[in-house]
């Protein structure tokens, strides 16, 4: 073999042998990116899922998290030793600082804990924004927020209204992928969901200046709206969420929500919230607010309780009085009403255009929220009771109260219960039972729409005249929803009435949650 075909070869052969250890190499990589990317979609189908139902993932640094939080307690428990101060100064390890929130994209427009404008008890523990500053000048233990500090330099948000600490919750398992996340406060310790970073807002320089257009497209003026900014100004990133909490929103209340992804563009306002501290005189008010809010709330523990016992009393002496004698037997009863399939239903649902950009009827979530879960919660081969939906708005309503907007929610509540049926797989004799009536007989769902023209803002005042009409109308039971309302459970109807049933007039039935209510009232039981 010539010297220079020798070379040659020895040329070849640490080619190949670097080609085999980048191939080698390359496919190695290719496992570690599949395992990571196989991972990391077990941890989000964890952080996706309910916190009282983990899946794969047990999300542990959460579980470290508060494990830590609750070791730090039982220390300082231990430590304090009666001392009441030495204890607070362990357990929370810095000085209380409270702040109040605003929104910067609606300076003026306080951030509190809910519920909101529509008084929805359902968000209580849910974070908006929209307290107006001038009508409320007062600062209420609900928009005084304590800034925690934790490890790594994140913190904790507690509101000062209910002590417990904000957190993010995710969508649902069935939601979209860039579904909101929603910001509650409802945990007593932090963990991982309770985990934030306050980041600055960088200083905008002149030629950041906003150009903005006037309301008439046609006249070609622009002005420019310089940003506005200050020291206090943060960002708000939440280390579950692996993104930016933010607000934005017209005149009404609006939710402060956030959407897991790590970019954001910090000149955009919506990202951004004015923290300010509050002073000795507000904290000494609010404090005094709250300490009359609990007075309040054990007063009315406490007359209730007293007329539990009072009912309880009569209940006894009616008992000692028509007991039965040695021997007697109570009556045979007869089928009951849900059995026979005599109830009749009435949902009441107030609703509202104002805040939304809805360009016509089809486009209300009525459709796509309450009314396809409440039919898929029915079982209407079986069913023979009535449901009859009562939508009260505002009169003048933008959507719901204009033009043929009553002809078209008349057409599209036909529509949809005949498309939803189907969809579940009804035949055509029981869509047709269910939604027009068959052989002279109503249908099993109908529509009544009521506008009123003296409960602007004020819902409760329209499902109480919704209500009242009900009644009037034989309504045997009442169900108060909104039209963003989800309905779960299935044959809800037979929860509802067992749980009623045993009232001599009426009665109340509360549905319940894990979260942050025990339970908010929901159906009456008319008499």
């Amino acid at each position: 073999m010539a010297p220079s075909e020798a070379a040659l070869n020895r040329v070849l052969y640490v080619l190949l042998v670097v080609v085999g250890y980048l191939f080698v190499k390359e496919i190695q990589r290719a496992y570690e990116r599949r395992q990571q990317a196989l991972w990391d979609d077990r941890y989000i189908d964890a952080v996706r899922s309910s916190p009282e139902e983990w899946k794969l993932g047990w999300r542990l640094e959460d579980l470290e998290s508060r494990l830590h939080s609750q070791r730090r307690v039982a220390d300082a428990l231990v430590e304090a030793d009666g001392d009441v101060q030495h204890l607070v100064s362990a357990v929370s390890g810095h000085e209380e600082e409270y702040h109040t929130l605003e929104c910067v994209s609606r300076l003026g427009k306080r951030v509190h804990v809910g519920p909101d404008e529509f008084r929805d008890m359902a968000d209580r523990c849910h974070l908006f924004s929209g307290l107006d500053v001038k009508d409320a000048p007062a600062v209420g233990p609900h928009e005084l927020f304590e800034v925690v500090p934790l490890d790594d330099d994140a913190v904790g948000l507690r509101a000062l209204s209910n002590g417990k600490f904000a957190r993010v919750r995710a969508p649902g398992d069935e939601a979209a992928w860039d579904a909101p996340w929603t910001v509650e406060f409802a945990s007593p310790l932090p963990g991982l969901a309770e985990r934030f970073q306050l980041r600055n807002v960088p200083k905008p320089s002149a030629q950041d200046d906003v150009v903005k257009a006037q309301d008439d497209p046609w006249s070609g003026v622009t002005t420019t709206e310089t940003k506005a900014w200050a020291p206090s100004f943060r960002m708000l990133y939440s280390e579950l969420m692996r993104g930016f909490i933010q607000c934005n929103g017209g005149g009404v209340s609006e939710p402060v929500r956030g959407f897991s992804g790590e970019a954001a563009d910090e000149s955009r306002v919506e990202f951004q919230f004015n923290l300010t501290r509050a002073d000795a005189a507000t904290m000494a008010k609010a404090r005094e607010l709250l300490r009359a809010s609990k007075h309040a709330e054990e007063l009315r523990a406490k007359a209730d309780a007293n007329r539990r016992a009072r009912l309880l009393a009569a209940s006894a002496e009616r008992g000692e009085k028509f007991s039965l004698k040695p021997g007697e037997r109570l009556p045979r009863r007869g089928p009951s009403a849900l059995d026979s399939g005599s109830l009749k239903v009435a949902i009441v649902v107030p609703m509202t255009s104002r805040g939304t950009d809805m360009d016509g009827v089809e486009q209300s979530p009525l459709w796509f929220n309450l009314f396809a879960s409440f039919v898929e919660s029915v079982d209407w081969r079986k069913n023979r009771h009535t449901f009859h939906f009562y939508l009260g708005f505002d009169k003048g309503d933008d959507l719901y109260d204009t033009g043929d907007a009553w002809s078209e929610m008349r057409r599209a509540f036909r529509a949809h219960a005949k498309k939803a049926l189907r969809w579940l797989g009804y035949g055509n004799f029981t869509v047709a039972r269910v939604a027009d009536g068959i052989d002279g007989s109503k249908p099993a769902v109908d529509l009544t729409l009521v506008h009123f023209s003296d409960t602007a803002g004020a819902p409760s005042q329209a499902v109480s005249q919704m209500a009242r009409m009900a009644v009037g109308e034989g309504a045997d039971y009442i169900y108060q929803l909104n039209d963003d309302t989800i309905l779960v459970s299935k044959d809800w109807l037979a929860t509802v009435w067992k749980s009623t049933s045993s009232a001599r007039w009426r009665g109340a039935s509360t549905p319940s949650t894990r979260r942050c209510l025990r339970n908010s009232p929901a159906d009456f039981r008319a008499g």
